[in-house]
């Protein structure tokens, strides 16, 4: 196995340390809905209650990587060797690049009975906290290109969008929450949450319905 350690500046000879790979994945506060100026950073991960799992890739090399909050949108095999067997989409699992086919190696530094040690674990991580809002970037062609972020507080909408890519603004329902936050027909939306759609429109659709449906109703 490849070894990324030096025993040279110690004089050791012990044996080779496997790679290990670190990544923290954010809190959803970060990567759903990102964080604007009126929001204060979360708090110094080394306070959170967290669950550190070591996952092992295909190549040999070790991955670790910090879970903040359940579910992990992840679904495993096995007992002796616990696998990657599904990655939910827009799960947490997905954003930290989790691969099907990994296998768990350890749970909080601990390599034995990893099943258990994983399932006990992720049952005292708080919930996702729900999606309060939702940004939206738009273009506007009347505009001379202008590019507008918006946010979006609750659903319905009350717009609807072209079955082509790139999506344009097909409809506005007047009096409607996007029509109160001035979206206007045959705006094109780029992307949502700082991140930019899909190019395959199905993707494109499937990011915004998701992104949507875990709004808040509105009153």
């Amino acid at each position: 196995m490849f070894c990324c350690t030096s025993d040279e500046a110690s004089g050791a000879n012990g044996p080779c340390t496997p790679c290990v790979e670190t990544l923290t994945v954010q809190s959803p506060e970060e990567w759903i809905t990102g964080l604007d100026q009126n929001q204060q950073a979360p708090e110094d991960s080394t306070q959170r209650r967290r669950v550190v799992v070591t996952f092992e890739r295909p190549d040999g090399h070790e991955k670790e990587i910090h879970f903040y909050h359940r579910p992990l949108g992840i679904e495993f095999s096995g007992e002796e060797t616990v696998v990657v067997q599904r990655v939910h989409r827009f799960s947490q699992g997905e954003k930290a690049k989790v691969e099907m086919n990994w296998v768990v190696r350890a749970v909080d530094e601990s390599r034995t009975n990893v099943l258990d040690a994983l399932q006990a674990a992720v049952v005292l991580l708080p919930e996702v906290p729900p999606i309060t809002h939702v940004t939206m970037t738009f273009r506007k062609p009347e505009a001379m290109d202008k590019v507008e972020d918006v946010m979006l507080r609750g659903r319905p909408l009350g717009i609807t969008f072209t079955k082509t890519a790139p999506l344009r603004v097909k409809t506005v329902k007047p009096h409607s929450h996007s029509a109160g936050l001035g979206i206007s027909r045959g705006w094109i939306l780029l992307g949502i949450d700082g991140e930019p759609l899909p190019q395959r429109l199905e993707e494109a659709m499937e990011v915004v319905q998701f992104k949507v449906s875990n709004l808040p109703d509105l009153k």
